[in-house]
């Protein structure tokens, strides 16, 4: 396989790593100020979208335990997951509502915050089985990026209105599903050509 295709799968891998992070990590940060300020809801009630969040994070992990051991690749659950995430946070971002939010906090916290990052980094150590350690440790490092460059951006576009933090989220998360599909195309071509030298 040519090194810039590995390049390739291996830059795309280190930015998913920092875009999963920053995507979950908005909206753990700003999704009860959304729902004040943005989806007109009760202090009450916005306290309780992040349970919403949490609760789709918990049935996430099930769920992809479940349909994992019934043959659905990881690989492809990144990209959905990813898919789901972009238009849930866009449905949040262009139709703020105190009766939608709920929903979509759910969504989110399944699709985003569900384990979507141990997906990533299970797709790159597979891609690149001699350097594991250094794989995890990259990948990582970039989500920590993440979670101390986030917070210095939104700080500055608070003052515009939550809702924009809202956008820069959906923009994030639509990055994210366009490196996933990058990573779909690139890991089932290295999958492809494992196979077929094993085979020979």
């Amino acid at each position: 396989i040519p090194k810039s295709l590995w390049y390739l799968a291996g830059i795309c891998f280190v930015i998913y790593g920092y875009i999963s992070q920053a995507t979950f990590y908005l909206i753990s940060q700003w999704l009860t100020k959304y729902g004040v300020s943005v989806a007109q809801m009760t202090d009450i009630a916005s306290r309780a979208l992040m349970s919403y969040y949490s609760i789709g994070s918990l049935c996430c992990v099930f769920f992809t335990a479940f349909v994992t051991k019934k043959g659905i690749r990881p690989i492809t659950l990144l990209v959905v997951y990813t898919l789901i995430s972009t238009i849930a946070i866009s449905g949040l971002y262009f139709m703020p509502s105190a009766s939608l939010a709920p929903v979509l906090s759910f969504v989110v916290g399944f699709s985003a915050a569900g384990g979507v990052m141990q997906l990533g980094l299970v797709m790159m150590t597979e891609m690149f089985p001699k350097g594991k350690g250094t794989m995890t440790g990259v990948f990582y490092t970039t989500g920590s990026i993440a979670s101390f460059t986030i917070p210095v951006v939104t700080g500055y576009m608070a003052d515009s209105g939550i809702n924009s933090i809202m956008g820069l989220d959906a923009a994030i998360a639509l990055g994210g599903f366009i490196v996933a599909c990058i990573i779909y195309v690139r890991y089932n071509s290295v999958m492809k050509q494992n196979n077929q030298q094993q085979a020979a």
